[in-house]
This record gives structure tokens, sequence and C-alpha cells, in this order.
């Protein structure tokens, strides 16, 4: 018991200053594994949208292995969310034995648990395989659900900081495309804007030419006049011609 208590220490103390989801499955899996004196421990997480357990820790197996709801114990525990503790898996039905065949172990007992968030909603599975020295106890199954007890929140925390980081990527997404928009009228407005101008001066420009030439026709009394007019005329006019929209733009503001 003394051992025990010491093993929840550490799980306490790791929860603690451990931030790794997946280390800290690991690091339990190895602490659920010493509780119950257990040859190996798998842990599953449960897949809501395609209904499957998928290991993420696995003794003795390379790779993942996935568990359609409700096929073999794992599935079982999953399906009903109740306790499993199997003594001997020849005699049960349920038992899989596809793993034991990849791998060359042989299994003999199981202790299978649901892992659950404090509302009671499935987030995975905790098995115990092969009990060193004899069989599995209902003690070992205490001792096992007071570990799932850190294991849901654990799971329940990694999936609400899932969810929050991806609503806070969709508003960051939506924000730039906001953003995006804004530039893009910003910088249309601003073309307009400059064209307008350019438009105005230009108009304003040819407004004073005809002004001037109005004026010097005016003026014409008398053919002598009209050749000065004209000279005039000219002159004024190539003057008015060196002054461009942009100085005309300026002197308005």
């Amino acid at each position: 018991m003394d051992n025990r208590l010491t093993l929840l220490h550490q799980l306490a103390d790791l929860i603690g200053k451990e931030s790794d989801l997946n280390e800290l499955l690991e690091s339990m899996s190895h602490i659920a594994k010493d509780l119950v004196e257990a040859d190996r421990c798998s842990i599953y997480i449960y897949d809501h949208s395609r209904h499957l357990l998928q290991t993420t820790v696995a003794h003795g197996v390379e790779g993942k292995i996935t568990i359609p709801l409700g096929s073999g114990i794992a599935g079982y525990v999953a399906e009903h969310k109740s306790v499993q503790l199997v003594n001997d898996t020849e005699l049960d039905s349920r038992f899989k034995c596809e793993v034991d065949k990849a791998t060359g172990y042989q299994t003999r007992n199981i202790l299978t648990l649901p892992i659950e968030d404090r509302e009671k909603n499935l987030l995975g599975v905790i098995q115990l395989l092969n009990k060193k020295e004899g069989d599995f106890i209902d003690e070992d199954t205490n001792t096992v659900q007071l570990l799932t007890q850190y294991l849901g929140l654990l799971l329940e925390n990694a999936v609400w900081r899932e969810e929050l980081e991806k609503k806070v990527q969709s508003k960051t997404d939506e924000l730039q495309r906001v953003v995006n928009i804004l530039q893009y009228k910003v910088a249309t407005n601003a073309q307009k804007s400059q064209n307008k101008d350019k438009a105005l001066a230009s108009a304003i420009l040819l407004k004073q030419k005809q002004e001037m030439l109005t004026l010097i026709a005016a003026q014409w009394e008398n053919p002598l006049d009209e050749l000065l007019g004209i000279s005039k005329a000219f002159t004024l006019q190539a003057e008015l011609e060196t002054v461009t929209s942009s100085d005309i733009v300026v002197k308005m503001e």
C-alpha cells in the first residue's frame, strides 16, 4: 500500500510539472502498470466522429491499435462504459487475439476501465495486461479507477484546449479577411480620389486657357489689334502649357 501511495504522489507531481499530453499519458501508463503490477498498459482515445478507439500508448506494440466501438473487450468497455475484469481471456469470446498473433505476445488476463469526463462522457479506455503474479483483484480496479479520474481531467482539458485553439484560429482568420477587405477598399478609394483630383485639375486648367483666349479675343478691334491679340494668345497659351495639373492641385491645397 505504501508503494501505491508513493506512485500516486509521483503522479500528482508529474501532472504539476509536465505539460505535453503525450508525455503525460506515456508516464501515466507506466505508473498504472506499476500500481497494479501488470506487465503492459494501453491507453486508447475515443474518436467521437468515427466511433473508434485508437491507442496513444501501447506497451510492446509498434504503431497504433485501432478498435471499432463495441469490438473486443476495450470496445465493449467503451460502448457500455463499464469496468471489465477478465482473468482468463480464453474463456471470454470478446477477446480479440489479432494483436497477440501479430506481436507474439500472449495475453492471459485483462483489466479494462473507461476514461470519462466530469459529465460522464466517454474520452477513452485504459487497459492493463497480464498481472505479474496471480489474477487482477477488486483492489486493482479501485486503484486504477482513481487513476482514470486524473486521466479524465487531463483529456477533458486537452479537448477543451483544442476546441479553444480552433475557435481562436477561426476568429483570427475571420479578422484577417476583414483586414484584407478594408485594405483593398482603402487602396481603391485612394486611387479613385487621385484620379478625381487629376481630372479636376485638368478641367480647371482647360477652363483657364479658354477664359484667357476669350479675354484676348475681346480686345481685337482692328486688324493690327487682331495680329497683336493672336501673338499674345499664342504667348499666353505657351505659358499655360507649361503649367501641369499637379501644380494646380498644389495651389488648390
